[in-house]
């Protein structure tokens, strides 16, 4: 029983792995939103980016790698296990999942509580965004994998421009954004409907 459910999952991950939406509008949002929301609230403090164009290239490799491996577990086997969840509900678990998941790091790392709590939202509010992009297009893993990677590569460029980050905006951003995305993306929602394999969203 456990390796027919096993083997029907794994059947299922393939296949959202083979996933590419056709039009351009998931992917122009993927790669949009992230971006937007790291620097826009950073756009007073813009100085001239200090980061080596090389390295910012061989970061995104190493970025696209790394998110693949974890979206294939977030998006690829988490969120269908949560097809009874509407895109909003979902986000909210896997994100806070996520969230949960770095804070140890982020701690070792000696950032105060404050910044904790503002990552964390910025991180959950993300995730419901990853979500219902991926949902609206069937599953496809690889629109989490590019937004989760273009939001680390944005960062680090963001990172050695600007002396601060601005979580509390940057959060705020995101969720603003999160939400005009739901509004895009109404349609293929409502259109939409739950299959037992969790991929399709309800919206």
């Amino acid at each position: 029983m456990i390796a027919a459910i096993a083997a029907g999952r794994l059947l299922d991950l393939r296949r959202q792995l083979s996933l590419l939406p056709r039009r351009a509008l998931p992917w122009a949002l993927t790669l949009a939103v992230p971006v937007v929301a790291v620097f826009l609230p950073e756009v007073d403090d813009w100085s001239a980016p200090g980061a080596n164009p090389f390295a910012v290239m061989a970061l995104a490799v190493v970025y696209l790698f790394a998110a693949a491996c974890e979206e294939i577990g977030w998006t690829g086997l988490l969120l269908p296990m949560l097809a009874r969840l509407t895109d909003f509900q979902a986000g909210l678990v896997i994100g806070t999942l996520w969230a949960g998941w770095h804070i140890i790091g982020y701690s070792q790392a000696g950032n105060p509580p404050s910044w904790i709590a503002g990552q964390c939202v910025f991180t959950i509010a993300f995730r419901v965004f990853l979500v219902r992009l991926a949902r609206a297009s069937g599953g496809a893993v690889w629109l989490a994998v590019l937004g989760h990677a273009g939001y680390n590569v944005s960062w680090f460029v963001m990172s050695s421009a600007v002396d601060g980050y601005d979580l509390r905006a940057t959060a705020l951003t995101m969720a603003t954004l999160t939400a005009i995305v739901f509004v895009i993306t109404r349609r293929d929602a409502r259109d939409r409907r739950a299959k037992p394999d969790g991929t399709d969203t309800r919206g």
